[in-house]
């Protein structure tokens, strides 16, 4: 998605950008958030992690930014029927530079359009800015998994020996190096720790088993197969993503065939 009269080549935003970056501190996570549910074996389970939020990221980069003259504007714009929170960066020179946007979702809470329209300006900005807290919330993929199936396997073990053995594949947790990758994948696609979960058709936070490393591993490929206007057509409709993974084999993969039926059903179903 292009912005209007921004220009493609911008040595001058580029070269403060930089010195900005050097001056960016460490971004503090000051936020507590605590996610509680029960795993699929009936065990409540709960924990907090700590993250930053949107004025956490604002507070750390904006007096940098603004010292070496490059503004910040996150309109949201309309493209094709669909909204984006579009982040642009703008210098003194006159140059300026602007992400391809975040799309928001379809959404009639106004207290719900505004967690997601805040989430999206966060995620924009550190984008642009080339920064990160020193963790965002993706990461427990990487943090709670191990822990958590190391504890749920060790209390099969005494609550259950003679099934344990049985049980030990669906609470063996991924390893250390799967949730790395995992982690690297959530950042490089873009997507958020909960999509996983749902795909996964798992609570957020529960033990990732190994068994299904090989499933994720797809879904990731499959998402960077797809193009962009597919999967908003499949977010507008609405579609689970296996639901998704079936409509896409059923069709071979044929992305132009796919998203005309998908267009005509957006069409029928706003009728």
């Amino acid at each position: 998605m292009s912005v209007e009269g921004i220009t493609v080549e911008h040595p001058g935003l580029d070269a403060a950008l930089a010195r900005a970056q050097r001056m960016f501190p460490p971004i503090k996570k000051t936020k507590t958030a605590t996610v509680k549910g029960t795993s699929k074996s009936g065990k409540a389970f709960e924990y907090d992690y700590k993250y930053a939020d949107l004025a956490d990221v604002l507070t750390a980069i904006l007096p940098c930014l603004t010292a070496e003259e490059i503004s910040v504007r996150q309109p949201i714009r309309r493209v094709d029927g669909r909204m984006y929170l579009v982040t642009e960066l703008h210098h003194s020179s006159g140059q300026a530079c602007a992400d391809d946007g975040i799309p928001l979702g379809p959404n009639n809470d106004p207290q719900a359009f505004g967690a997601e329209h805040s989430y999206a300006r966060r995620q924009g900005l550190c984008g642009m800015c080339g920064v990160a807290p020193e963790e965002n919330e993706d990461t427990q993929v990487a943090k709670t998994t191990q822990q958590r199936g190391k504890d749920l396997a060790a209390a099969q073990q005494r609550t259950a020996p003679a099934t344990a053995a049985a049980k030990l594949e669906d609470v063996t947790p991924i390893t250390t190096k799967e949730s790395q990758h995992i982690k690297d994948e959530l950042k490089r696609t873009k997507r958020k720790a909960a999509e996983l979960y749902e795909f996964l058709g798992q609570t957020i936070g529960t033990v990732i088993p190994a068994r299904k490393y090989a499933s994720i591993l797809k879904w990731f490929k499959t998402d960077s197969e797809m193009p962009a206007g597919v999967s908003e057509a499949f977010s507008i409709l609405d579609f689970t993503p296996e639901e998704i993974a079936n409509f896409c084999k059923s069709k071979g993969n044929d992305w132009d065939s796919i998203l005309t039926q998908l267009n005509n059903m957006i069409g029928a179903k706003s009728e």
